[in-house]
């Protein structure tokens, strides 16, 4: 669930990324989510944007260099200081992830940041292939 009590779900964002030809699994612990990325699939993990820096210390999602991909649940704030709270926690996750997904949103724009995620992953193997 995000901050504002939400689940992490969508009915497009399974649908969107399954019909891209992403392999899509949902886990509710962590002991779930080092299994499935034991087995070596996966490459990226969506998961709510308070529990996503705790996520990225997984061991299992470290060893992997699996992509951590900080989902955002779009909510009419009831005032404006929830709308700036909002605001600064979109903005720190995307100084700390790079990319933060807004749900609900297009299927469109779901598959695109997943394919950005897999860039990003591209791109530290890259790095990584290259230190000595």
């Amino acid at each position: 669930e995000t901050s504002s009590g939400r689940p992490l779900t969508d009915p497009n964002l399974e649908s969107a990324l399954r019909e891209a030809g992403h392999d899509v699994h949902a886990v509710t612990t962590t002991g779930d989510l080092e299994r499935a990325l034991g087995s070596g699939t996966y490459d990226v993990v969506l998961a709510n944007i308070t529990d996503a820096p705790d996520l990225e210390r997984v061991q299992a999602v470290t060893e992997r260099n699996t992509i951590v991909l900080p989902a955002v649940y779009l909510i009419a704030p009831a005032n404006q200081q929830t709308k700036q709270q909002a605001k600064a926690e979109v903005s720190k996750a995307v100084k700390e992830f790079s990319i933060v997904l807004e749900v609900p949103g297009r299927p469109g724009h779901y598959c695109a940041l997943v394919d950005k995620a897999m860039e990003l992953k591209l791109k530290r193997a890259q790095a990584a292939a290259r230190r000595p």
